[in-house]
């Protein structure tokens, strides 16, 4: 999942920003966060939020139609 992370006052407060996906109108939603803490801290939070934004948008929608779809079965062949 894609973030990012800018400075938005010095020193050490910064905006985290991850998307989310797309509402009923095809517009883009992204979380926003600000964290206050030094920019490796950031960076780990970024990731934290990144995978707990993924993990709920799996479990409400998921995007892998391959996940949901019934196991295939070869075909049959002609003979017997």
């Amino acid at each position: 999942m894609a973030g990012s992370l800018g400075l938005v006052k010095a020193p050490d407060v910064y905006e985290l920003r991850v998307y989310v996906g797309r509402d009923p109108s095809g517009r883009v939603k992204h979380r926003y966060e600000r964290f206050t803490g030094n920019k490796r801290s950031a960076q780990r939070a970024l990731a934290a939020l990144a995978a707990e934004v993924d993990h709920a948008r799996d479990v409400v929608e998921p995007d892998n139609i391959w996940a949901r779809a019934p196991p295939r079965t070869p075909p049959s062949t002609h003979g017997s």
